[in-house]
């Protein structure tokens, strides 16, 4: 098989978010975003260790997410897991039977797509354009490794230009060409790389 063709999820990633997309309450509300998205449908070039969901509801419903993971515990072997809740963030930090350990999160994130994604069953995929816009501005807030990475090699696929991804910025206020630049040479000082597939 070709590595294209290739998951670059784990198994207890792929039997949650398999789960997820077989429930309407999720396919309807929310779409799976970030880094994990771009690695799993579209560059396969690194491995992502989490799942991250994005709603543009403004309410997370943790209630109803709780009970949908206490419900289906068994079946996706989860031994125990704990939730934190910041603002509009929910995540879940689950320990599995094998003694595997994930995190999942559910975000309010109040803005609309740009462009349509792929889909992944019955559930919405956010598009490679959409991620490159958000990790520009993620780099200038909280600069990561793997957000250096993932713009290195979107710009490498796709030929998106640093301009035409701030003038989409999603937020209201200003990045400059000088404070994007910065950041990025700040990037090897940076030490929290994931684990690549590509170079």
């Amino acid at each position: 098989m070709e590595q294209k063709n290739k998951s670059i999820l784990t198994p207890h990633q792929k039997k949650i978010l398999d789960f997820i997309c077989e429930e309407r309450y999720f396919t309807d509300r929310y779409y799976l975003a970030g880094g994990t998205a771009l690695a799993e449908f579209y560059l396969k070039h690194r491995i992502s260790e989490d799942l991250d969901f994005f709603t543009e509801e403004q309410k997370v419903d943790t209630v109803a997410i709780t009970r949908f993971f206490e419900k289906n515990k068994n079946k996706l072997k989860i031994r125990t897991f704990e939730t934190r809740k910041v603002l509009g963030l929910f995540s879940l930090f689950f320990n599995f039977e094998d003694g595997e350990k994930l995190k999942v999160d559910f975000n309010y994130y109040p803005f609309p797509l740009i462009e349509k994604g792929t889909k992944y069953k019955n559930l919405k995929i956010e598009s490679i354009y959409d991620i490159a816009v958000d990790k520009v501005h993620t780099v200038v807030l909280n600069p990561r490794a793997r957000d250096f990475i993932d713009i290195y090699f979107i710009i490498k696929e796709k030929g998106y230009s640093f301009k035409d991804l701030i003038d989409k910025a999603k937020f209201n206020w200003h990045i400059s060409t000088v404070e994007l630049g910065a950041r990025f040479l700040e990037a090897a000082e940076l030490k929290d790389y994931p684990r690549m597939i590509k170079k």
